[in-house]
């Protein structure tokens, strides 16, 4: 049996229940395929998994190797897998509540991946997945679910602009012929965050005190929620969307202005990601890896993500980049 080295958890708690570990290294099934990873990314879901506030929807089998992004080379192909060889350079998702990419090996759906973007190495390629798809299903969908419809020459108002999903949603907007307004906490790096935000498209920066100034937008993509989604939605035209992934209100409260709202559920899509990689080819979508750790510090990854202020998305280095 092949072994490989792993971050796994064999109960829910702080992020001192992750614990590097030598397993058996898995084997692709019908239409799956294993890749070894070279770099895995860190996103705020990790967290709720680990302490076990998502239990209830997602139950997991235990132990159980967390991680959702990745990005490696593919080492072998389960049968019936078309498209794909081993050695190709891949990025992509493990979805939940499947065994993740905290590991030297991880075995994914070959839907779930798409060639990595030629200009990007493996660390930055691992900071896209799920921050990117979110971003992309709630402005244009493309998944069967709903989304803001975001149109050319509407105007965007992304309420958390400078966290992973925002970063992706202000380029990827902008890209469509948007224009955007980043909003941000009031705090002592708030220069630094819209300096950060103009670079990625923006328009204006506003602070959370500061949205009252706006009316008649066309759409909100909020990714904060409690008061500061209320603010929000106050600045929303007549007939305006606002998408959220952290839960939206009652219709009720905007129907008589006709206001549309949409929760974003991020659905794994290996061809939204040939066409974000495409984008970020182009350069029309700039990629911040805030920190690179190594896979023995994910201890600390998780610890800095809940502390708040990341720009951008923490990526752990499983293994040296082969470029």
């Amino acid at each position: 049996m092949v072994m490989m080295k792993a971050v796994r958890m064999r109960d829910y708690g702080g992020p001192e229940v992750l614990r590097i570990e030598t397993v058996n290294r898995p084997t692709p099934g019908s239409g799956e395929i294993l890749v070894r990873v070279i770099a895995a990314g860190v996103n705020p879901v990790d967290c709720k998994v680990r302490s076990g506030l998502l239990k209830a929807t997602v139950p997991l089998r235990l132990p159980w190797i967390p991680g959702g992004d990745f990005s490696g080379i593919v080492e072998e192909l389960g049968p019936s897998v078309r498209g794909v060889g081993a050695g190709d350079a891949v990025y992509g998702r493990a979805d939940l509540p499947a065994d993740g990419s905290y590991a030297e090996y991880v075995v994914v759906p070959r839907a779930h991946v798409a060639a990595k973007p030629h200009t990007l190495d493996h660390v930055h390629a691992a900071a896209v997945p799920l921050a990117a798809m979110t971003a992309w299903q709630a402005l244009f969908g493309g998944t069967g679910s709903a989304s803001l419809e975001l149109m050319p020459g509407q105007t965007l108002m992304v309420v958390g602009a400078t966290g992973g999903i925002g970063s992706f949603a202000v380029p990827l907007a902008v890209a469509r012929g948007a224009k955007v307004i980043g909003v941000v906490r009031r705090s002592r790096e708030a220069g630094d965050k819209a300096a950060y935000l103009r670079s990625l498209g923006a328009s204006d920066v506003v602070d959370v005190e500061g949205m009252g100034a706006y009316a008649k937008i066309d759409a909100v993509l909020d990714l904060v929620g409690g008061d500061v989604q209320a603010r929000a939605r106050a600045v929303l035209g007549d007939g305006g969307a606002l998408a959220s992934t952290v839960g939206v209100p009652a219709e009720e409260t905007s129907r008589p202005r006709g206001v549309r709202h949409v929760a974003i559920l991020t659905r794994t899509s290996g061809s939204q990601l040939e066409e974000i990689a495409g984008l970020i080819d182009l350069g029309k979508v700039p990629i911040h890896a805030d920190q690179v750790m190594r896979l023995e510090d994910v201890k600390r990854a998780h610890q800095r993500l809940e502390h708040g202020g990341v720009k951008g998305k923490i990526v752990l280095r499983v293994a040296p980049d082969p470029r």
